[in-house]
């Protein structure tokens, strides 16, 4: 697989890619304690499998805490419990498809 990343001032962040497209990432609530349930939104151009994991980096390890699948390009909700297990402090989520 194949990515090129870019970076605004603003602190967008662009992701070139051969796979899938991701779009419009929300997350809310965007912080909480353990306990928390947190919705992951976003769509996808493509049909596939996708995952949401927190923690881990960009090329994979952290906590799967949704995942599912679709058969057509479509807006995907995804809601995890915040666990004591991902540890405090900034978690970055990630959305793979």
């Amino acid at each position: 697989m194949r990515r090129l990343f870019a970076s605004a001032r603003s602190g967008e962040l662009f992701v070139l890619t051969d796979r899938p497209w991701i779009d419009a990432v929300e997350v809310s609530p965007a912080s909480g304690p353990a306990g928390t349930d947190v919705t992951v939104t976003f769509d996808v151009d493509a049909p596939g499998r996708w995952t949401v994991r927190a923690g881990g980096t960009v090329d994979g390890g952290g906590t799967t805490v949704a995942s599912g699948s679709t058969t057509t390009p479509d807006t995907i909700s995804a809601t995890f419990t915040v666990s004591s297990a991902l540890g405090e402090g900034l978690t970055k989520i990630w959305v793979d498809v």
